[in-house]
């Protein structure tokens, strides 16, 4: 009797074994169906909208001196990359006798250039005048008369332009006429050497002064990209490849009148650190138009179907396959619209899920 019991527990032991290790065999197989997945949490951060334009670093002011009249350029004092102070002899001509009526051509049209910027001026002013008074009245809304304000400053600005070329332009003529030799109009850097000596003078650019005691970059925008931008607004500027990573600078000045060929509007930007630039160097520009807090979710989660965009949202022991309305992205990160909380999605594995509860989520 005690044998049959022995032999009755012996088996049942077995029997026991047996089942354990299929039950184990049966959960490594449930095991090996499920698509593994790896999870990241999504992020709230500032989402920006930016526009990148290309520029070159200017001068502060460059001015190019023409050599005009009878006669031969004599001297040559100076050299390209050498500094000059304002005043400074240039150069010398074989003679004082330059021809008038090419100084009084010359003369002539810069004077006529300056007088019918005056006259557009004038004119303008009164305009201005009339629309003020409308304004006041509530006839004329503020855009309107805002829009005729900067005609005006504009206009003043390019009148003024006018008047220091022309009279800076007549006094190196009358320094040829007086003395047959022309001095530099400012103090700065000689940029440009164009004449030779012994060759004759025939009003022709003779060399570029610049002056480099503050340079800045020069690009151009759209008239749209204009109206969201103002002087002081922070811009980010990469210049000649010598920074990895783009530097702070800010809007200096915006042209109101656009280029006649291109209708793109000038921007002076000014550089931070300014002794590490070559004028002319190539110039990268990243304008921020609007920056606003966003969820973000990494690229990698985005799951792509036809014209739809979707994510898989890890809830509890569920997936939940989420639609998504992508925005801006920000490095390797998407703004999503339609997410308000944040949550954890998943970045691996997401092509293989075909049950949202049949999965194993890999550490």
């Amino acid at each position: 009797m005690k044998k049959n019991i022995m032999i009755f527990l012996g088996l049942s032991l077995a029997a026991m074994m047996i089942s354990g290790c299929a039950a184990d065999v049966d959960t490594i197989e449930e095991e090996a169906k499920k698509t593994p997945i790896e999870l990241m949490s999504m992020k709230r951060d500032v989402v920006e909208h930016t526009y990148v334009a290309v520029g070159e670093v200017v001068p502060n002011k460059q001015v190019d001196i023409y050599v005009s009249g009878d006669g031969y350029i004599e001297t040559i004092n100076t050299n390209t990359g050498a500094r000059v102070e304002k005043d400074k002899l240039l150069i010398e001509l074989d003679n004082s006798e330059v021809d008038m009526a090419n100084y009084n051509a010359i003369e002539s049209q810069l004077r006529t250039a300056r007088d019918n910027l005056g006259s557009q001026l004038a004119s303008l002013e009164d305009d201005y005048e009339k629309q003020k008074i409308l304004f006041e009245e509530g006839a004329v809304s503020k855009s309107e008369f805002d829009s005729i304000s900067d005609r005006v400053a504009s206009l003043e600005r390019e009148y003024a332009n006018a008047d220091v070329a022309y009279r800076n332009q007549l006094t190196i003529l009358r320094n040829g006429l007086k003395q047959g030799i022309i001095a530099s109009p400012i103090s700065g850097m000689v940029a440009a050497v164009y004449a030779k000596e012994g060759q004759p003078v025939n009003n022709q650019l003779a060399l570029t002064i610049i002056d480099d005691s503050r340079i800045f970059v020069r690009t151009f925008i759209s008239g749209d990209l204009k109206k969201a931008l103002s002087i002081g607004d922070c811009v980010r500027l990469k210049i000649d490849g010598k920074a990895e990573e783009f530097q702070k600078g800010q809007i200096f000045e915006i042209k109101k009148i656009p280029d006649p060929a291109t209708k793109l509007f000038e921007v002076l930007l000014e550089i931070p650190e300014q002794d590490e630039y070559i004028i002319g160097d190539y110039a990268e520009v990243e304008f921020v138009i609007e920056s606003y807090e966003a969820v973000l979710v990494p690229m990698q989660a985005v799951v792509r179907k036809g014209s739809f965009q979707y994510v898989y949202i890890h809830d509890e022991s569920e997936l939940k396959q989420i639609q998504i309305e992508p925005g801006r992205t920000s490095g390797k990160w998407l703004e999503v619209k339609n997410i308000d909380e944040l949550a954890m999605v998943v970045v691996k594995g997401q092509n293989q899920i075909t049950s949202m509860k049949d999965f194993v989520v890999i550490e």
